[in-house]
């Protein structure tokens, strides 16, 4: 699994610390991000209702947004920097992490929104709308191929303990003159963390990983 970051000081953080931040729904790029729908016309009451369980979700979810990609043309502009960011794999089967309170799901993607009445029929608790709404995502999205770290708290805290990472890519445009990427592969190096650069491919439109020396 991959995660993108752009070169600054809280990706360093993260990276040395060996964390994953968990942003609240409205800190993050879409704006139907774990919000429920409602198809249909609300009776008496369930308006207030409707509002009270979208801002429980907008106050107690906390997302972190990883891909199965690392090399997404899109992703490395959009949340690298335009290609001048890094882009970190971790193992998220290390038997020796311990996840608590931290679980991971797929996005699922659909043109039909989430809906609330559904939700009841079926006679699902808070906690498992909260799954399904934090993973309900437009197939505008599809090409992210996203899975999401989710927690379920508004007390915890948003730094939470990520596996070992396995290997980092530093982007097509990176340079080590950047302070950030310089202090990057020095952690890599001091963690032993396989350094990649992601090359452009000169026969078609890819981004391809070309293992660096030690």
């Amino acid at each position: 699994m991959y995660k993108y970051f752009r070169p600054n000081d809280n990706a360093i953080k993260a990276l040395s610390n060996q964390y994953l931040w968990h942003p609240a729904p409205q800190q993050l790029n879409d704006p139907y991000d774990s919000q429920i729908g409602w198809i249909g016309e609300m009776a008496l009451g369930e308006d207030t209702f409707f509002s009270v369980l979208n801002q429980n979700l907008a106050t107690n979810l906390k997302i972190c947004s990883l891909s199965e990609k690392n090399d997404s043309l899109l992703m490395w502009s959009h949340y690298s920097q335009d290609h001048t960011g890094f882009c970190v794999e971790y193992d998220f089967t290390d038997s020796s992490w311990q996840p608590f309170p931290m679980e991971l799901y797929p996005v699922h993607y659909s043109n039909e929104i989430l809906d609330l009445k559904s939700c009841q029929d079926l006679r699902l608790n808070i906690y498992n709308i909260a799954i399904l709404a934090s993973i309900a995502k437009h197939t505008d999205w599809e090409y992210e191929q996203e899975w999401r770290s989710f927690m379920w708290n508004s007390i915890i805290s948003n730094e939470i303990p990520s596996p070992t990472p396995t290997g980092i890519y530093f982007g097509a445009k990176s340079t080590s003159q950047n302070q950030h990427i310089k202090h990057a592969e020095e952690i890599a190096l001091t963690k032993n963390i396989t350094r990649y650069r992601m090359e452009l491919a000169i026969d078609r439109f890819e981004l391809r990983a070309q293992a660096l020396n030690t």
